[in-house]
């Protein structure tokens, strides 16, 4: 059932709670694993459906039962999207603490994908704050080991944030150099 509440999550956000709550309600009392994927899914679930602040206490729940776990990644995930529910808040600060706090997890774990994609989220939280010399830097890091990965898809959407960073500076030659190399690894 937590399988299915992954697969719908980004399509059917409704469907993947109602997964997460089935599994929740049918694992053993001593299993908190699926209970904290289960808590996940249900707050990811309240996040994509704009209830930022059920998701807030839903992913503290789920981080939680990952901490007794003792798992990083999903301790990781949670601090991640609770930076994304910040982010949508509009509170770009405590967003960016959550991201970092994520990428100092998804680092003692080494799964590079991970860290890229926090690598990512930092980036677009420095964009936002004007702070774009360091959504450069953190821009840089996540293409490097996107590259590394031969992940066309997480690539081609750094190159185009690291476009929109100089595109807002206005070094349009340079925005438009990057957008042109996302573009040809989407088309890929």
């Amino acid at each position: 059932l937590i399988l299915l509440a992954a697969e719908y999550i980004l399509t059917d956000p409704l469907k993947a709670s109602d997964y997460a709550n089935q599994a929740a309600a049918l694992a053993p009392k001593d299993d908190k694993k699926i209970k904290a994927d289960a808590s996940f899914y249900i707050a990811w679930s309240l996040y994509k459906q704009n209830k930022y602040r059920e998701a807030l206490g839903v992913f503290d729940q789920a981080f939680s039962l990952y901490k007794e776990e003792k798992d990083k990644s999903g301790m990781a995930n949670c601090l991640n999207l609770q930076g994304n529910v910040y982010r949508s808040l509009s509170n770009n600060p405590k967003a960016f603490d959550l991201y970092q706090q994520a990428l100092d997890l998804r680092q003692k774990t080494g799964i590079e994908k991970d860290i890229a994609s926090s690598l990512n989220n930092l980036g677009l939280i420095n964009k936002e704050m004007n702070n774009y010399p360091r959504a450069i830097a953190y821009y840089l890091e996540a293409e490097k080991i996107n590259r590394k990965l031969n992940d066309a898809y997480s690539l081609s959407y750094t190159l185009n944030n690291l476009g929109n960073v100089y595109f807002q500076t206005g070094d349009y030659q340079k925005a438009l150099d990057l957008y042109n190399q996302s573009f040809k690894i989407r088309e890929i």
